[in-house]
């Protein structure tokens, strides 16, 4: 199973996906009661919308879009997809590093280095 790459996900399915679970008719625990299943289903989307607000600060919910001028929207818009191409660049540094780690690892144990330690 692939790994969910929260800052490859478009921000308008974050903002349909928030815009239900906000709705006045969404009801996380009458959820629970119908179906302990999707109750964990959904609480693990919850977590995901939270994940990510916590990660594109600009990212704008659906409440936003009525109370800030269009500059203003446009401005979180672009910082949103410079935190999206920011993240993206760490994963794939973290990728490219967990490549050469076992090598220096090993380089670092036959110099009697400790790593990691």
């Amino acid at each position: 199973m692939n790994e969910l790459e929260l800052e490859t996900i478009p921000y308008n399915r974050f903002k349909a996906v928030e815009k239900i679970i906000e709705g006045p008719n969404f009801n996380i625990d009458k959820i629970r009661q119908l179906s302990p299943c999707l109750h964990h289903l959904l609480s693990w989307v919850i977590g995901v919308i939270e994940f990510h607000r916590s990660i594109r600060k600009y990212s704008l919910s659906s409440y936003d879009f009525d109370i800030l001028s269009d500059e203003e929207i446009t401005f979180c818009t672009e910082m949103d997809n410079i935190l999206v191409l920011y993240y993206k660049l760490l994963r794939y540094s973290n990728s490219y590093c967990k490549q050469y780690e076992k090598t220096a690892h090993n380089i670092m144990l036959t110099m009697n280095i400790a790593f990691g330690k």
